[in-house]
């Protein structure tokens, strides 16, 4: 699939909600409250075999997305007309990085860098900043950079795993294709926020995000 973001007019207030707009065809458009007033960060995307476009060609980008999202409904065609507008529009392909080492001599990655797991998961930020602590944390307590740096792959690497096994479904769920299947994805929402439920949710949500035991670097 592919995703573009970009800062947009928040037109109806989202009163700090997330709104998610799904369409059949394996389209969503979203919108979340900006930093600023009267603005929202707009998100489409679309599910699709792998594209060939010119990364560098920002208008192209916007062409394809016009295409896809032609007679969509919801929000989509002013959020096409912020695109078109936007000076932080960004478009790419969902991926996810997998590297069989992140250091070599004195030079690391770190982060989306070393191994993005994609906006799917929901998890790339939490990925960021234990990579970040644990880096950060060894070179600061190992006197040898190689140990230190051998170290942090250790530690990161079970939790950077577990956090890129992709959500029941993955893109399927994220982006369904028919209506039949936006609708079951919509009642299996409101059923898993369900009070009866709520525990489950929270285990299948929140469990990858808190699945490691960070050391203590004092």
């Amino acid at each position: 699939g592919y995703m573009a973001w970009f800062t947009a007019p928040e037109g109806e207030s989202l009163d700090g909600w997330y709104a998610m707009y799904n369409h059949p065809g394996g389209l969503v458009a979203s919108q979340r409250p900006g930093r600023e007033d009267g603005t929202a960060k707009a998100s489409l995307s679309f599910a699709s075999a792998p594209l060939v476009f010119d990364r560098h060609d920002p208008d192209e980008q916007r062409a394809l997305l016009r295409t896809r999202f032609a007679g969509a409904g919801w929000r989509t065609p002013e959020l096409l007309a912020a695109a078109d507008a936007a000076d932080d529009f960004y478009l790419d392909a969902l991926v996810q990085v997998h590297m069989a080492e992140w250091s070599r001599n004195r030079v690391t990655l770190i982060g989306d860098a070393a191994y993005c797991p994609s906006p799917l998961t929901g998890l790339g930020t939490s990925l960021a900043l234990v990579g970040a602590y644990i880096l950060a944390g060894e070179v600061t307590s190992q006197p040898d950079l190689q140990v230190a740096l051998q170290r942090y792959d250790e530690l990161a690497r079970p939790y950077v795993t577990t956090a890129q096994e992709l959500p029941p479904g993955g893109m399927r769920s994220f982006a369904p294709n028919s209506r039949l299947a936006i609708w079951l994805r919509i009642a299996t929402t409101r059923l898993m926020v369900s009070r009866p439920l709520r525990p489950l949710a929270r285990r299948m949500f929140f469990s990858k995000a808190e699945a490691v035991t960070l050391p203590d670097y004092t």
